[in-house]
């Protein structure tokens, strides 16, 4: 039985992302950020709590924006000012978000094309940040004097880049993924691209969607696509670049939307799809893996999806229908690592 908590937005929705703010300081209290993307009706960013001891779902507050929101990403900094980037079909919005989030965020900069993906230094750093555009990755400043300005860090020759992810281990590296060329590592140093053998057809006549970096294990990142399946890998780095398969699973039935790693353990993996569920793995190294919790109420395909960034054992699901889930890992698994970190300290 479920025991997730729901929340409906009106209308459509895409994008999904925790809330990074100073003045988070419970674990108890999850704090999510949902874009609706309706074309002819005004559209909204939902502030949604989770309380966390009372499992409930509430709307805190709601920011209008003209234009269907796209994509969203919050820079993890609690250190400094919560910085938002809005994505829409023709432009992207830098919002500094006030320390009362009740009052409505202040937009610093804007860059006058659409960017499928945008990557925050993972350390909090907010100078600058990495964006897709087509099949081009760039940096953008936000320095005073440079805001909007943007460095080319390398170009596909291969048409769009799909989707991109940062080296949690080595800034300077970039993982992308496009249709002709399948999984490349970027050195954003060089502006060089290092292709991986085997990777354009890995998921058969179609692409790979969604890549994620393990934050715990160096050179280890997943890779989801149309087919279902969800691929570990790791790099191995010898005299060139090359890749080993460490698992695979058949997640799910159609196209695999969003996949991501637990930062805290990363035998964790969440996973959604437009099969219309969202799962929550298990990956154990040299064991089967195993579906912890199966989110099926969305009536609709599940497009995004997060942890929460006050807690390691809370995350958020998000469907094409506006319907916003909210869960827990499962108290038996939660209980199974907690006494594994115990036994870790007192060795």
């Amino acid at each position: 039985m479920s025991t997730a908590s729901a929340y409906g937005l009106d209308g459509q929705a895409r994008s999904l992302c925790p809330l990074y703010h100073a003045s988070l300081t419970s674990q108890e209290c999850h704090r999510f950020l949902v874009g609706t993307a309706n074309s002819s009706v005004a559209n909204k960013i939902h502030l949604i709590e989770y309380q966390e001891d009372a499992k409930s779902l509430e709307c805190a507050t709601v920011w209008s924006h003209d234009d269907p929101v796209m994509g969203l990403w919050c820079s993890p900094s609690l250190s400094a000012d919560s910085l938002l980037a809005v994505s829409s079909l023709q432009k992207l919005e830098i919002y500094r978000i006030s320390e009362d989030v009740m009052s409505d965020p202040k937009c610093i900069a804007t860059a006058k094309k659409r960017y499928s993906c945008v990557l925050w230094d993972l350390d909090g750093l907010q100078s600058e940040f990495k964006a897709v555009h087509e099949n081009t990755l760039t940096t953008v400043s936000l320095s005073s004097s440079k805001a909007g300005t943007e460095t080319v860090n390398y170009t596909n020759s291969g048409g769009p880049i799909r989707c991109a992810a940062l080296a949690p281990y080595d800034p300077t590296l970039c993982l992308v993924s496009s249709d002709a060329d399948g999984l490349q590592l970027v050195d954003l140093r060089s502006k060089k691209a290092s292709s991986f053998a085997a990777t354009k057809h890995r998921h058969g006549f179609g692409y790979t969607t969604t890549i994620d970096f393990d934050r715990l294990k160096p050179g280890q990142f997943l890779s989801a696509g149309t087919d279902g399946f969800v691929y570990i890998h790791d790099i191995r780095y010898n005299t060139s670049f090359s890749l080993a398969m460490l698992q695979h699973i058949k997640a799910h039935e159609h196209s695999v939307q969003s996949c991501l790693f637990n930062s805290f353990r990363d035998e964790l993996v969440l996973s959604c799809s437009s099969d219309a569920t969202l799962k929550l793995w298990d990956l154990e190294p040299n064991s089967e893996p195993k579906c912890l919790c199966r989110l099926a109420d969305y009536g609709d395909s599940v497009v995004s999806l997060c942890w929460s960034c006050s807690s390691p054992w809370v995350f958020a699901g998000l469907s094409f229908n506006g319907k916003l889930l909210v869960d827990t890992i499962p108290n038996e698994k939660k209980m199974s690592i907690l006494l594994d970190e115990k036994k870790w300290c007192d060795a």
